[in-house]
């Protein structure tokens, strides 16, 4: 079983030796002083729609797992992905979520990289699971650190996690992603998952520009020349696992330093709350 330490060790590696990515902890220190509990929300109580769970704990658990393993890349530029449901305009995650609620009623075009990822792991479903996720999840003690480390063994494109300097790096967002949904939408009784608030965090691509903005972490000219020139970074590169790991450290001081204030919080309600920041865009954002 992965334990919280295999997440962490590596995380503090990466921050000691990053190049490109630094974290400030006055500026941790400033949010610690001026943290809300307030803010504390999952995404479905922000969702503009009002999410409305499934009929049944099965289907609902279902719905979870087909958003949260296309949870990635959401941005565009100079135009943005956006959809419109029931008389609103939406884009990023609030789109995803939106255009697979649509899919069950109408049916939806899918990306070419989210179309295999659902194939291969329709595959999977089928040929283990009866083609249903809950058969799967059923199956499975419902403890954080072990449904991770099976979901990653079990599905494509779940196995998220990266080489620096010859050490191994866990990050498993997508897995998170659908952990932290499924425990809170389910959290009595049938989604439940025990140690659930010792997960690392999910590093949403957001989330690091929130921290930039509030001088959490600070990249070096290098890198913020890349990011104002909106020049890709390569996935599994320096940069990118500087970025992951050092948003994910900061989160982890962060908690460290509210729990006595705040001891329900977690970094995987810390990175909801800080998601939820994001949503809240100034008229230069894109």
């Amino acid at each position: 079983m992965i334990t919280e330490e295999q997440f962490l060790e590596p995380l503090q590696y990466v921050v000691r030796k990053s190049d490109f990515v630094k974290i400030n902890n006055k500026s941790i220190n400033k949010y610690v002083r001026n943290f809300s509990p307030a803010k504390t929300c999952h995404w479905s109580k922000i969702y503009p729609l009002k999410y409305q769970r499934r009929e049944k704990d099965d289907e609902g658990t279902r719905f979870l797992f087909l958003i949260g393993n296309l949870a990635f890349c959401f941005w565009g530029y100079p135009k943005k992905w956006t959809m419109s449901y029931e008389g609103k305009k939406l884009d990023g995650w609030w789109a995803l979520v939106a255009s697979c609620e649509r899919a069950l009623e109408n049916g939806m075009p899918l990306l070419k990289e989210r179309k295999k990822i659902l194939n291969q792991i329709g595959e999977t479903l089928i040929n283990k699971y009866d083609g249903r996720f809950h058969i799967f999840y059923q199956e499975q003690t419902k403890e954080a650190f072990s449904l991770i480390k099976k979901i990653a063994e079990e599905f494509y494109g779940f196995n998220d996690m990266a080489l620096y300097h010859g050490t191994k790096v866990l990050f498993y967002k997508k897995a998170q992603v659908v952990l932290t949904d499924i425990n809170e939408i389910f959290k009595r009784g049938y989604g439940a998952i025990k140690n659930i608030e010792k997960l690392p965090g999910h590093d949403d691509y957001k989330i690091p520009a929130v921290m930039q903005k509030l001088s959490i972490s600070e990249y070096n000219s290098e890198l913020s020349k890349m990011i104002d020139n909106r020049i890709k970074i390569p996935v599994g590169s320096e940069t990118e696992i500087e970025i992951r790991a050092n948003m994910l450290w900061a989160t982890h001081l962060i908690c460290e330093k509210l729990k006595p204030k705040h001891p329900i919080i977690n970094p995987s309600l810390l990175c909801g709350i800080l998601w939820g920041e994001s949503q809240t865009r100034s008229k230069d954002d894109n």
